[in-house]
């Protein structure tokens, strides 16, 4: 429990609001065009850009400029094909949901995204 308030801690003193919109129904219009529909979660979340190689681990599973938001173990909305969008209303898509958890528990969310 008392990583669990650590993360939360962190994640609160370094992060921001951000709107996540989780779609929710997909349908076709008359013409055949998809209309997705959507509703908004807000969350608060650490972004982050990586930006320099690690040469200790040159395996690392991120590159230059790879993009990521860390949010708390409590946040609901976070999965494939979801929409982040920051306060400066850049977009970001969600490509993958990694849950670093130990002995079964979330402590925090790391979700790698796109810029669109």
């Amino acid at each position: 429990m008392a990583i669990l308030k650590l993360v939360d801690k962190y994640i609160d003193r370094y992060g921001e609001t951000v709107t996540i919109k989780v779609k929710s129904d997909k349908t076709y219009s008359d013409f055949g065009d998809i209309m997705e529909t959507s509703s908004d979660v807000t969350g608060y979340a650490i972004y982050n850009v990586y930006s320099q190689s690690n040469e200790f681990n040159p395996e690392s599973e991120f590159k230059d400029g790879d993009k990521t938001f860390f949010f708390k173990s409590t946040q609901t909305g976070l999965a494939n094909g979801n929409k982040i969008v920051r306060s400066d209303s850049s977009t970001y898509e969600i490509e993958d949901v990694l849950d670093p958890g130990l002995y079964g528990s979330a402590y925090v969310y790391e979700v790698k995204v796109n810029r669109i």
